[in-house]
This record gives C-alpha cells, sequence and structure tokens, in this order.
C-alpha cells in the first residue's frame, strides 16, 4: 500500500438524496473491488437543511500545537531519563525532568503549530458552508479528497448507484441537478 496523504489532488463532493443512501452507497462500496479507495485522507459530511450541519476532520492549528506539545513533552522527558537523569539526586532529577517536559513541551508545540500552519489539512470552511447552501433539507454531501488516479473509478462505480458526483480540484461548487 502506498502513501500518498500529501499527493491527494482532488476533491470530490457526493450528493446523496438522503443519509440512508449515504450508507447504502458506504456499504456497497465496501464489497466491491472499490473498496480500498475508501481510505480517504480528508472527508467532511454534510446534511442539509435550514442551518446546515457539518462534521469535518481538519487539523486546526490549535489541535497541532497541542499535539506537538504532548509529543515534544514526552520524548523530551523519556530522552533524559535515557540519559540517565534519574542517577541525580532526587531534587536534581526533578528539576531535570521537570526542564525536559518544559523544553520538549515548548519546542514540540512549535513544530506542530508550524507544520498545522502550513500544510492544509482538510477543507476551507469557505468550502464547506459553500456545499451546505447548496443542499436541499434532508440531502447529505460528503467531501472527500483523494488522489487523482482513484477518480475516474470511483466515478464510474458511483454512476451505478445514482450519486451525484462533482469534481472540485481547483473550481468553485456548481450544482448539477
Amino acid at each position: 500500500m502506498d502513501f500518498d496523504l500529501f499527493r491527494r489532488k482532488a476533491t470530490l463532493v457526493l450528493i446523496f438524496h438522503s443519509d440512508q443512501a449515504l450508507i447504502e452507497t458506504m456499504d456497497q462500496l465496501s464489497i466491491t473491488d472499490l473498496g480500498h479507495m475508501l481510505d480517504f485522507g480528508h472527508a467532511a459530511l454534510i446534511t442539509g437543511g435550514e442551518a446546515p450541519s457539518i462534521v469535518n476532520n481538519n487539523v486546526s492549528v490549535r489541535e497541532g500545537g497541542l499535539s506537538g506539545a504532548m509529543i515534544g513533552t514526552t520524548l523530551m522527558m523519556l530522552g533524559f531519563v535515557q540519559f540517565g537523569v534519574l542517577d541525580l539526586s532526587k531534587l536534581g532529577s526533578i528539576l531535570a525532568i521537570g526542564m525536559a517536559a518544559l523544553t520538549g513541551g515548548l519546542i514540540g508545540g512549535l513544530i506542530g503549530y508550524l507544520v498545522a500552519f502550513w500544510i492544509g489539512f482538510g477543507f476551507s470552511k469557505a468550502l464547506l458552508y459553500e456545499v451546505g447552501s447548496q443542499l436541499t433539507s434532508g440531502e447529505v454531501a460528503l467531501l472527500l479528497q483523494m488522489p487523482d488516479r482513484h477518480v475516474a473509478r470511483l466515478q464510474a462505480g458511483l454512476v451505478d448507484l445514482q450519486v451525484n458526483v462533482q469534481n472540485l480540484s481547483g473550481r468553485s461548487l456548481q450544482r448539477h441537478v
């Protein structure tokens, strides 16, 4: 299995007439040869209505910083223990591990913040709200990012299931009914 998280270029919008149609389609895809394409790197689910409901898996800058701080703290403390800081006196050990936690948290938090800031994980809020505003009551939209090489096969597989598929790769949403 190839690792192509950062090469996902195609943004697809799959519009279903109901949430039950979404479930049935995903079940059908999972038992066909298209099942391996269901490993989407980024996905968002939007339900239509007066106030669209959006479930998104974006990594925010805040989440990136917090995750980086936790990982940095853990690794720095374990690294200090590996270097033998526990052989110091009790006060020295406690101070050294405390400094390791603080330093690791700051460095990891900064790295996590910068990675989440520079690398766009997920969809823009404007796109999500645009798709949500286009849905009628009861409709459900699934936004996906996937490699370009899978788009044609997925679109062909979804034609039989009567799913409205739109490829947004670099352009705005236009409703095709």
